[in-house]
């Protein structure tokens, strides 16, 4: 579970920073648009976060996350057919629906998988944050255990420090 927990986190970090590389070498937009749709993206999964909460208290996380994964699915394939930027509005609008559609119950199904006493390291992991957060949290979070190594990042850890990290996840499980 931490595993894809993992993944998940760092292919959508990849792939978000890569959309503007993307939209301005392939489609020809410029980098402000792309910064745009970003933002614009970030705002529409904010304004449906609340009501897919709803939905799934409702009709339950699992049925709510196969809707997020076709949208998603859609979008992500749908960057390949935009040529305007009312293509790409749209795209990035279907991608965002289903990426507000994944977070919440993938969230609410981890909390029902995990052991209470585990929960916190798992959503830890889910939610890294950068190093001065760390220490906040530290600091206010007793049981909370900082790993920071200086001028490393989310995929620079994975590939400079691979087994440390799968150790600490197998730790966190055990």
């Amino acid at each position: 579970m931490i595993l894809g927990v993992m993944l998940s986190a760092i292919g959508t970090g990849m792939t978000l920073s890569l959309l503007l590389v993307y939209l301005h070498d392939m489609r020809g937009f410029t980098n402000t648009f792309g910064g745009f749709l970003l933002s614009f993206g970030a705002a529409v999964s904010l304004a449906i976060g609340g009501p897919v909460g709803t939905l799934i208290d409702y009709i339950g996380p699992k049925k709510v996350i196969i809707v997020g994964l076709v949208g998603e699915a859609i979008g992500t394939g749908g960057w390949s057919l935009v040529q305007t930027h009312r293509d790409a509005i749209v795209v990035m609008s279907i991608q965002s629906v289903g990426a507000a559609f994944i977070w919440p119950p993938m969230n609410v199904m981890l909390t029902r998988l995990s052991n209470e006493k585990d929960r916190q390291k798992i959503f830890g992991l889910n939610f890294m944050v950068p190093h001065a957060h760390s220490r906040w949290l530290k600091k206010h979070i007793p049981t909370a255990d900082l790993t920071f190594i200086p001028g490393q990042g989310h995929v620079t850890l994975l590939v400079d420090y691979t087994e440390k990290v799968f150790a600490q996840a197998k730790e966190l499980l055990a």
